[in-house]
């Protein structure tokens, strides 16, 4: 399938992720608009502080499966550093 930008309504959405700064400052509005998230759908976000970010609480209240921003970072962190150190 393709990648895109979408609205920040996530009707109909098996993956929401996001990838902007949203919800690394208190009071930060979501990416999304969380009630439209389903049950079902799959939540990433790429934020590392705080760990569990807004949208990643409320995606967890609803049931969805998560993974955070460390959980992300520790899935590349050793291709990350084979790419730098590869001569």
């Amino acid at each position: 399938g393709r990648v895109r930008a979408g609205s920040a309504d996530a009707r109909g959405c098996d993956l929401v992720v996001n990838a902007s700064p949203a919800g690394m400052r208190a009071g930060d509005p979501l990416p999304v608009d969380a009630a439209s998230i389903a049950a079902g759908a799959f939540v990433g976000d790429a934020i590392t502080l705080p760990v569990v970010t807004p949208l990643l609480a409320i995606a967890r209240d609803r049931g969805c499966a998560t993974a955070t921003g460390v959980d992300m970072f520790d899935a590349v962190a050793t291709r990350i550093a084979d790419f730098f150190l590869e001569p």
